[in-house]
């Protein structure tokens, strides 16, 4: 089973999701291997969405800087509440991956409410 999957998105201050799926690993070691392309951008920012680990809340969403060689830089952590439409994408990341939703950290409400999302 996959630990995380990053996706791309289309954002002036984001490079991308990385959408941590194992709830029992920590998650400085289920990104540790991660490489992100930071496409000559100004901003090198990602978000990691933690919500199957630590469920829907205000320590769901991450943000971390990364370097010019695509390392996340673990220091730079700050938990974020974005805007409507990266929460919408984050949640469509996670109904991809629907079938791990049942070994998460989330009560059957949580995953009913997100799946409905």
């Amino acid at each position: 089973m996959k630990k995380v999957i990053y996706n791309q998105i289309a954002d002036k201050d984001y490079l991308g999701i990385v959408t941590v799926l194992d709830y029992e690993t920590s998650v400085r070691k289920s990104l540790s291997n991660i490489r992100i392309c930071p496409h000559d951008r100004i901003q090198r920012k990602i978000i990691v969405d933690l919500a199957l680990k630590v469920g829907i809340n205000e320590y769901r969403f991450v943000m971390y800087d990364v370097t010019d060689d695509g390392i996340i830089l673990w220091n730079t952590s700050k938990y974020i509440i974005p805007c409507e439409d990266i929460i919408r994408l984050a949640n469509s990341f996670i109904k991809q991956k629907s079938n791990i939703l049942p070994n998460s950290m989330l009560s059957s409400a949580t995953q009913d409410a997100l799946l409905r999302s």
